[in-house]
């Protein structure tokens, strides 16, 4: 089951447990330039927290983005509010180079995709991270040379859950035992004592 498909699911799931309202379950479709075949649909947002009046937009292919009208609330909204918010979403070529395929025109739409097909835009997200992870490697590895060094003989990773996020922790310890590299652990903040990595220097 691809992303899309588990949204589209996941939207079915909440609206069967909304209120009764054909809205809820009404779905808009129209095509659009660049072949592409557009879906809209009421976010469930709309009835299950009263939020300001919403529709979810499905790009055949991969592509999600919403619309709303915060003048508006669902139990004022009809078919045809969904509809005059579906035909404000425009559709450009994807901004790639060699690219044809349709994309949200980030002009009207959320730009976490900046006018990029959904494949080139998580292409382009992939890379990005790759980047970053190369470069924490590369940290840790100069980190790991200094460490051994200094007589170090092993490193420990761990996540440490927070309020504020998930956090990634290393610590550098001198032939560990797992009561040492526990009690580490506690001391670094680290709930779960088994989920760490440990890595010889």
């Amino acid at each position: 089951m691809d992303k899309n498909e588990w949204i589209n699911q996941f939207q079915e799931e909440l609206r069967q447990k909304g209120p009764d309202n054909l809205l809820k379950n009404y779905v808009h479709t129209r095509e659009g330039p660049f072949n592409a075949k557009l879906s809209a649909s009421v976010s469930p947002c709309v009835w299950l927290y009263d939020s300001p009046f919403q529709i979810s937009v499905n790009l055949v292919g991969g592509g999600l983005t919403i619309v709303i009208d915060d003048e508006l609330q669902f139990n004022k909204a009809t078919e045809a509010d969904v509809g005059r918010l579906l035909d404000s979403v425009r559709i450009v070529k994807c901004r790639t180079r060699g690219c044809h395929n349709p994309a949200f025109d980030p002009g009207t739409s959320l730009k976490h995709r900046d006018g990029k097909c959904e494949h080139c835009a998580l292409k382009a997200f992939d890379k990005e991270l790759q980047k970053a992870q190369l470069t924490e490697q590369r940290k840790l590895a100069a980190l790991d040379r200094k460490h051994r060094a200094r007589g170090f003989t092993h490193r420990v990773d761990a996540w440490v859950h927070a309020d504020g996020g998930d956090q990634q922790v290393s610590f550098w310890m001198c032939a560990p035992t797992e009561a040492s590299i526990r009690s580490e652990l506690l001391r670094e903040g680290v709930s779960d004592l088994q989920a760490y990595k440990l890595h010889e220097l």
